[in-house]
């Protein structure tokens, strides 16, 4: 009996990475509902830490949530066309016509937030963008606006779609290391469980 129940178990694990196989994205930049996570390694002159992060996508809509070790500190800045607002316990609530400018009216930092979202799926943020291609016509690196974002390593799942990027500009060095993608052809959330096992 037990040798029984064992084997359905295993049947149904496997069955469950067989049905769910990572999504092939033939463009990234047709992506418009994503979700990313990892660690981002920020030095701004001399000073500098390291972040947990989660940017979740909804077509214009993106929810970035930063945090320390353990969740400390925690911030959440929530952009749509209209504006964005930043939340976290010291600040209380934040808004600003970009986030650009509610970075620099928090912490005095200056740092292309509105591009991220495009460089962390190895596209370019403007028309202005310089682009170098890998042998597999793949971003190597997008400069743009003062800013330069090396894609480093990609993600094996999903070959599209970048694993470390070093981003530097005027004074400033962001390392940004994705340790889990979820793309999608639909909305998804930070709940929701991975594509494949």
């Amino acid at each position: 009996m037990i040798r029984l129940i064992v084997a359905l178990l295993l049947t149904s694990l496997l069955s469950g990475c067989v049905l769910h196989p990572p999504m092939q994205i033939a463009d990234p930049a047709q992506l418009t509902h994503w979700l990313a996570e990892g660690k981002m390694g920020l030095r701004v002159a001399d000073r500098g830490g390291n972040l947990y992060f989660t940017w979740q996508q909804e077509g214009t809509q993106y929810t970035l949530t930063l945090s320390g070790p353990l969740g400390a500190g925690r911030t959440e800045l929530v952009g749509t066309p209209e504006g964005v607002v930043l939340r976290n316990s010291d600040t209380g609530e934040v808004s600003a016509s970009s986030p650009e400018l509610l970075l620099e009216a928090v912490t005095g930092y200056q740092a292309p937030v509105s591009y991220l979202a495009h460089w962390l799926k190895a596209q370019p943020a403007t028309r202005n963008a310089v682009i170098e291609k890998d042998e597999e016509g793949r971003a190597r690196k997008i400069t743009e606006d003062g800013w330069t974002a090396i894609f480093a390593a990609w993600d094996t799942g999903y070959p599209a779609l970048p694993q470390k990027i070093l981003i530097t500009g005027p004074d400033t060095r962001l390392t940004v290391i994705i340790s889990r993608w979820l793309p999608a052809a639909a909305p998804v959330t930070a709940s929701t469980p991975a594509l494949a096992p």
